[in-house]
């Protein structure tokens, strides 16, 4: 969905308004998601307003997740899902700014309750905050890794990224770490957990990280049979 020079999600969790130069970067040499993106017409882009991707591309680039999002490479190869992407100013593009594109999710492919195992606890990063049931497989909150000192943090290839609770512990392992339960996660100002308290921005941004604890997920069921859970 085009979302013009505006980097911020409309669709998702807002996001704190200063966000707009951390999204994902796409190769404008070699990635398939900024051709598709692109559509470049008699050597320009011609952006649409929405983009369907009528099958599957393949991804450019590899890194490893870090303490701030990657800058200088491309990582397609290395996130569960985009949120916000940006092709940088060019001519191609034909502009000086950034053009930015917010992916989203096909509707109706998921189920409500997660099959028995697949059902695990996020935790909201305040320590007053909140917990829900995810489901492992989404892409759903970060990762909180401790070392051998307590310390706490999250690893992001960028900023906001929310990946599965696998993805997490690979992160975790991949830098000799180990997945963190319910300690609270330590504030990252690049990759998004922040704890700004006042009342504009509390709720904003990257709010919840993965547990170690496996989740029930309770129902109501009134006369009609309607379910809410």
């Amino acid at each position: 969905r085009y979302l013009g020079t505006k980097g911020l999600s409309d669709l998702g969790r807002a996001d704190p308004g200063w966000w707009t130069d951390h999204q994902f970067a796409l190769d404008e040499q070699n990635s398939e998601l900024f051709a598709a993106l692109c559509n470049e017409m008699n050597g320009k882009c011609d952006f649409q307003s929405n983009v369907v991707l009528e099958s599957n591309l393949n991804c450019y680039g590899s890194c490893a997740a870090g303490r701030s999002p990657v800058t200088g490479e491309s990582c397609e190869c290395n996130i569960d899902e985009p949120r916000v992407v940006r092709l940088e100013p060019s001519t191609l593009t034909g502009t000086h700014l950034s053009t930015y594109y917010e992916y989203i999710r096909p509707q109706c492919i998921q189920m409500a309750f997660p099959e028995e195992g697949n059902a695990v606890t996020v935790s909201e990063i305040y320590s007053d905050g909140g917990a829900m049931c995810g489901d492992r497989r989404l892409p759903l909150a970060s990762g909180p890794c401790k070392d051998s000192g307590g310390t706490t943090r999250s690893y992001c290839v960028f900023k906001a990224e929310r990946v599965t609770l696998d993805t997490a512990k690979q992160r975790c392992e991949a830098v000799d770490e180990s997945m963190s339960d319910w300690e609270s996660l330590g504030i990252n100002w690049d990759c998004g957990t922040e704890r700004d308290n006042s009342w504009l921005h509390k709720k904003t941004g990257l709010r919840f990280h993965w547990t170690n604890s496996s989740c029930t997920i309770k129902v109501q069921v009134n006369e009609e049979g309607s379910v809410g859970i």
